[in-house]
């Protein structure tokens, strides 16, 4: 039990400071880190480059006032990025 624990915490940790080099954001730091919950919660490692994409067709497909492209952004490119293509 106490192995598991360590583990998620380490995984929370390491999708956090990826996530921290995310390009083509501006996220707050506690978006950041609620993106890096969210994906340790689905036992995943965040991807950088499916993310980076996502936020790129993202940008594309918006505009420069969207919601999607605000505070939303990393979070639904993160969600995006755990899609099958």
């Amino acid at each position: 039990m106490i192995i598991m624990i360590n583990e998620r915490v380490d995984l929370l940790i390491n999708n956090g400071e990826i996530l921290d080099d995310i390009e083509g954001t501006s996220e707050r730091n506690i978006d950041r880190k609620y993106s890096a919950l969210n994906l340790t919660l689905r036992n995943e490692i965040a991807n950088v480059d499916r993310i980076e994409k996502a936020i790129k067709i993202i940008k594309e497909n918006t505009s420069a006032f969207s919601e999607y492209r605000r505070r939303n952004l990393l979070n639904l490119a993160v969600n995006i990025s755990l899609e099958e293509d």
